[in-house]
């Protein structure tokens, strides 16, 4: 069989109807929590917080240096809530009743600050605290009952501006205040002041207006202190560098000449770009590399790797994405290329000075000036982000970008190489990631709209312990140094099973278990267990190291493959074709003790198979719906099944059916838990109308009960969006079976629904800007699940007779599958 001759199939059934999207009725909304807490504890909390808010705010008084002449002063309040703020219901109480304007929530939006944009309204607020304290009954209060949901409240002192200590290295982003109470006079003064203090004081800087963030770097954190302590402007100022994270240490043998070449280009590759340390020309790559020095960050050429002490980063990670596994074991011959290659370098070394935006921006030319739209992104911050923390700065500007510009940016979760000097954790993994702070995400890989990427342990390779190196654990779970999603699930309001991050895990290598000679044992990771991959040193052809950088650069090379073969279709849908192929990582395999959210937070949907990623099979058929949907909209299709299927001898689960939805968004700013500002979901369901028939009609898909229209029983929506403290996810993947009684009962005909609604924490404000449209992708994987000596061969052919499906193709695809 040729792969080939089974492309995967576009889906163009005709939609049965668009229609507004309601909610069938619930007998519940949620209440607020803060009416049933204790009203002396209260009183309690009020009073510290007005003991240190007044002590603050005079000690940001006493510290202001006179000598600046800052033109305003802008105060600032941290509310903490019992539970998440109700953005639509109290945000313009708070605005027009105490004088509070939001500038950022947080903590899933259970935290919030609140720029003073009317002194005098905000004394009434102090007022109204006082009145609480002295109120001697609270079923009948004097005060402003809004005040119960509040906890604690906290002046926004220049300690709680400073987010972290700056390094030597380290770039400090400024983030300046965004309101638009405040920007007509106050905040134009105070950013004209604050670029004047900047030059003055000769402080290096490069201002982001989409982002309203001012980078710093070549200062001191004396400097740092004095701009947090005098312009208002700036309401948080956190300090980071970038890096490879890449241990010391070799394991190889230098050799002479390439072993290997690469195929002459037969064929218009897609080009990846790869972020960064550069790329050596001096490797059989060259011909691969796109000859424009200009997307390049350092001062040395991007066509020169000089990492890791000369052995280079960039250009082992660009191997991988250009020749993926036809790298591993002995490698001899012609390989043939599989994507063309930008040098995007960042950096020289392991770690120093990147500004987040201008990554951002040679990210933007790359794909106007070359029409890139795979990137693949291994330079992270070097500080984990903090557990329960929103999305960070760094990937919300991603999400934004990729939401833009139809890109797709695999990211890795970056190295968590505490584990080398702690070789006793490989008996408790994977504890040390779960249970630890250090073991998160380092920015920007907590981004929604591209493509997370984390690594298991093994290396494409077989190999076997000997009596130099043991494996430091089996080959199919996730690797000791893999980073876990800094959502902390246990102290969210509401669950959702779907927000799963990272997205997949791939071969990252493993440490092996060494002895020092003296009986004590350490772990090797430039052992044989590692990846074998590519070197920028002269005379050194291929090396082995470990790292989730090359996770993510062998799914950049599946991207490329499968827009090498399917170059039409969204970046969104290779992402859901990558997550549709993947195999879940058995919870018994990696702990019995290890909880479901866990999972998640540390596995993704876990590893994506290459082969259906680009091809179907006689027996299994992958089919693509792209289409776009607008808010409060919902739609169907009919998605008809072969009726041979009812004459297969199997009753029960005689089809297994995999959906995944991926869609890009662009954030709404400073909201934690609308973040994703749209529930966009889908399912498949009984051969149903959209809409009533008759006015006695209660079976059908729009505002029915689930029960009433799901094929199988807990098998809905993909994703529920009723409540408001729930944050959503852009992918959303179901799995199900089918039984011959459902093809029967229903005609051999399912309905794929999909349904768009805005996060009901959005203000009507919020609701307006809106797109009209958002563009979605879903992938439905079908496959007839019996016994291999009962599979049919005949579902491809058959599926396509009933439903009108199309080639995705590409007719000048000239692929070579042999390699």
């Amino acid at each position: 069989m040729n792969p080939k001759d089974y492309p995967h199939l576009r889906f163009l059934n005709p939609i049965e109807g668009v229609t507004t999207h309601r909610y069938s009725h619930r007998s519940y909304e949620e209440t607020e929590e803060s009416k049933k807490k204790d009203d002396a504890k209260k009183i309690l909390n009020f009073r510290k917080s007005m003991v240190l808010f007044f002590k603050e705010r005079q000690r940001r008084s006493r510290e202001r240096n006179e000598t600046l002449h800052i033109p305003a002063e802008i105060e600032c309040i941290e509310l903490q809530f019992y539970n998440s703020f109700d953005i639509p219901v109290f945000e313009n109480h708070y605005r027009g009743r105490f004088g509070l304007s939001p500038v950022r929530y947080f903590d899933h939006n259970r935290k919030a600050l609140f720029a003073v944009s009317d002194s005098e309204l905000f004394d009434c607020f102090l007022d109204q605290v006082r009145k609480f304290i002295a109120c001697k009954n609270h079923q009948i209060p004097d005060y402003d009952t809004r005040l119960r949901f509040i906890d604690t409240f906290n002046f926004h002192s220049t300690e709680r501006i400073i987010q972290n200590q700056k390094r030597k290295n380290d770039v400090t982003f400024l983030s300046l205040l965004q309101n638009q109470e405040l920007i007509q006079d106050q905040i134009p003064a105070l950013k004209n002041a604050l670029f004047e203090y900047l030059d003055e004081h000769n402080i290096e800087h490069l201002y982001d207006h989409p982002s309203e963030t001012i980078a710093v770097w070549r200062t001191d954190n004396e400097s740092l202190v004095e701009i947090a302590r005098n312009f208002d402007i700036v309401h948080r100022v956190n300090s980071v560098s970038s890096s490879i994270i890449r241990s010391p240490g070799k394991f190889g043998t230098p050799e002479s000449r390439f072993p290997f070449a690469i195929a002459k280009l037969t064929e218009d590759l897609p080009i990846v770009g790869v972020i960064d340390t550069g790329i050596s020309d001096q490797t059989p790559l060259s011909d691969l590399i796109i000859d424009d020095d200009s997307y390049n960050l350092t001062t040395s050429h991007s066509m020169i790797d000089e990492a890791d002490r000369g052995y280079g980063h960039g250009t082992g990670t660009a191997g991988f994405v250009a020749l993926g596994d036809q790298l591993r074991g002995k490698v001899e011959g012609t390989l043939e290329p599989q994507a063309r290659l930008l040098s995007m370098k960042v950096l020289s070394e392991n770690s120093g000075l990147v500004i987040d935006f201008e990554v951002i921006e040679l990210i933007r030319r790359a794909h106007d000036e070359h029409g890139v739209r795979i990137f693949v992104l291994t330079i992270c911050h070097d500080r984990p982000n903090d557990s329960g923390t929103t999305i960070s700065d760094y990937a919300r500007n991603l999400d934004k970008l990729s939401s833009e510009l139809d890109i797709l940016i695999m990211i890795s979760t970056a190295n968590f190489f505490f584990a080398s000097d702690h070789p006793g954790i490989v008996d408790h993994h994977p504890d040390h990631i779960l249970h630890d702070s250090e073991g998160n995400f380092c920015s920007p890989a907590d981004s929604l709209n591209n493509l997370t990427v984390g690594a298991l342990a093994g290396n494409m390779e077989k190999t076997e312990n000997d009596s130099f190196h043991t494996a430091a654990t089996d080959e199919d779970i996730p690797t000791i140094f893999t980073r876990k999603f800094q959502y902390d699930y246990t102290g969210m309001g509401m669950k959702n099973s779907h927000l799963i991050k990272p997205d997949i895990l791939y071969y990252g290598g493993n440490y092996s278990i060494c002895s020092d000679g003296m009986g004590s044992p350490f772990l090797e990771h430039s052992s044989p267990m590692g990846l074998q991959y590519l070197t920028a040193y002269p005379g050194v052809i291929f090396e082995r190291q470990i790292g989730t950088s090359f996770s993510a650069a062998l799914i950049g090379n599946m991207a490329a493959n499968i827009l090498r073969i399917y170059s039409e279709i969204r970046m969104q849908s290779v992402k859901a074709l990558i997550i549709n192929s993947c195999d879940r990582i058995s919870q018994k395999s990696l702990s019995s003790q290890i909880e479901i959210n866990e999972m998640r937070s540390l596995c993704g949907h876990g590893l994506p198979d290459m082969d259906r990623c680009l091809f179907s099979s006689p027996d299994e058929v992958t089919m693509i719906l792209e289409d776009q949907i607008g808010p409060d909209e919902i739609k169907s299709y009919p998605v008809h099944i072969p009726e041979y299927l009812a004459e297969i001898e199997k009753e029960k689960e005689m089809l297994k059916i995999t959906g995944t939805l991926c869609f890009a968004f662009s954030p709404v700013t400073n909201d934690d838990l609308a973040y994703c500002p749209v529930n966009i979901s889908f399912g498949i369901f009984k051969n149903l109308p959209l809409e009533k028939t008759d006015k006695n009609d209660t079976n059908h898909i729009n505002n029915s009960s689930s029960d009433k229209i799901a094929l199988r029983k807990n098998k809905f929506w993909s994703q529920d969006g009723y409540y408001k403290k729930k944050p959503l996810s852009n992918v959303q993947k179901i799995n199900f079976t089918v039984d011959k009684s459902h093809i029967i009962n229903e005609s051999a005909t399912f309905k794929l629904a999909i349904r768009c609604h805005p996060h009901k924490l959005l203000t009507e404000i919020d609701k307006m800007v809106l797109p009209e449209k958002y563009r979605f992708s879903i992938v439905l994987r079908i496959r007839e699940n019996v016994a291999k000596s009962k599979l049919t061969g005949k579902l491809y052919q058959e599926i396509q007779l009933v439903n009108n499906l199309d080639s995705l193709l590409s007719v000048d695809a000239d692929i070579d599958l042999e390699n």
